[in-house]
């Protein structure tokens, strides 16, 4: 790099003598930090600005940069308008045939079954059982025996 420089300030030494006064990070590649490299992105910028100007490129300098603008503008203004996203319910999944709809049971029904309500040892009334009845006890008929 020392003969380079040398070089330059043979052909041009004021530049040399700014060369000298910038840090090497900020004008010598060699000192580049290499983490920070993104040379896709740079490339895929500049093929899509090249795409972009292509109409243009022919045209003279001031109407070139009218014509850029307006279509830069008109990029945003498009960009704007469309959503990132659409934005909505998300799509019904159906399976093929009838749908089955349940109904609300009972409650004494239990999985589809009907049960008999309860009916409470003491009184023989249905609805509750013999913790909670409150009525007269019955005789419970023999059975013969």
């Amino acid at each position: 790099m020392k003969e380079n420089l040398d070089k330059l300030r043979a052909v041009e030494p004021d530049a040399k003598k700014w060369l000298e006064r910038e840090p090497y990070e900020c004008w010598s590649r060699s000192y580049f930090d290499a983490s920070t490299k993104c040379e896709h992105v740079t490339n895929n910028f500049s093929k899509s600005f090249n795409n972009l100007i292509v109409k243009i490129r022919d045209k003279p300098l001031n109407k070139m940069v009218e014509m850029l603008n307006l279509m830069q503008m008109t990029l945003m203004y498009e960009r704007k308008l469309k959503p990132t996203r659409e934005i909505g319910p998300p799509p019904l999944l159906r399976l093929a045939g009838r749908l089955r709809t349940l109904r609300r049971r009972e409650a004494y029904e239990v999985n589809g079954v009907v049960r008999q309500p309860r009916r409470c040892n003491k009184c023989q009334a249905f609805g509750y059982n013999n913790i909670t009845c409150k009525g007269q006890p019955v005789e419970k008929p023999s059975m013969g025996r």
